[in-house]
């Protein structure tokens, strides 16, 4: 089934693109944890498996959040990855934009589904951003 072999190669590609920019936004919020916070659970009889879920993870997660919401807008708006890799086979939204203006002509539905994109990933953006700012806000 060759269809689903480009639809794992795009996956691929696009994971291959997107790991490192997750990557460099985490490094920032681990390097703000303080390692003595780790370092006093253990000492206290925690794991170093227990403190890392109850410790680190927890301190970690706005910096999760944020290389999820950079992840998610990169892909929503990838082009180029699906279009080569995928051999036009392979349908994005952003693919889907671009077929309905260039290949069809037919602007009131292009414009319809970027609209509908707009808003979807401003929606995601904004939820989670309220979420982060409401939880981990300093007061």
């Amino acid at each position: 089934n060759g269809r689903t072999y480009t639809e794992i190669i795009v996956m691929l590609g696009l994971l291959h693109y997107l790991i490192p920019i997750s990557a460099l936004t985490l490094i920032g919020t681990i390097q703000n944890i303080n390692p003595r916070l780790t370092e006093a659970a253990q000492v206290l009889g925690s794991s170093r498996l227990k403190s890392h879920l109850t410790i680190t993870v927890p301190l970690c997660v706005p910096g999760l959040l944020s290389a999820f919401l950079i992840s998610f807008t990169l892909c929503l708006s990838a082009f180029v990855v699906p279009m080569v890799l995928g051999k036009g086979k392979v349908l994005f939204i952003s693919n889907l934009i671009y077929a309905r203006f260039s290949e069809i002509a037919n602007y009131p539905s292009g414009s319809a589904v970027a609209i509908i994109m707009l808003v979807v990933s401003l929606g995601t953006i904004f939820i989670i951003t309220s979420f982060v700012s409401s939880r981990w806000s300093t007061k």
